[in-house]
């Protein structure tokens, strides 16, 4: 077993990028990661939904603005030392 686990929802979503992103077949993914062909076909459909996509993109959205936030943080601290 792999001292590396990912949570099932990143798995999920790590599977469905070799599929959409990396253009491999859900077949040859589904055989390659040992999951259920079917089960895969279903988080790409899942993953792939007009709901999914905005939810991800407001998700990315917020990530990003936390991100440039802490960075601001950060500079203002290293500036006062």
């Amino acid at each position: 077993m792999s001292i590396f686990i990912l949570s099932s929802v990143e798995f999920k979503i790590e599977a469905v990028k070799q599929v959409t992103v990396n253009g491999y077949s859900i077949k040859e993914t589904a055989e390659r990661l040992g999951v259920n062909i079917e089960s895969l076909r279903n988080w790409v459909k899942k993953f792939e939904s007009p709901e999914a996509i905005a939810k991800n993109n407001q998700a990315l959205s917020s990530h990003e603005e936390i991100k440039s936030k802490k960075s601001s943080k950060e500079l203002q601290r290293s500036a006062t030392f």
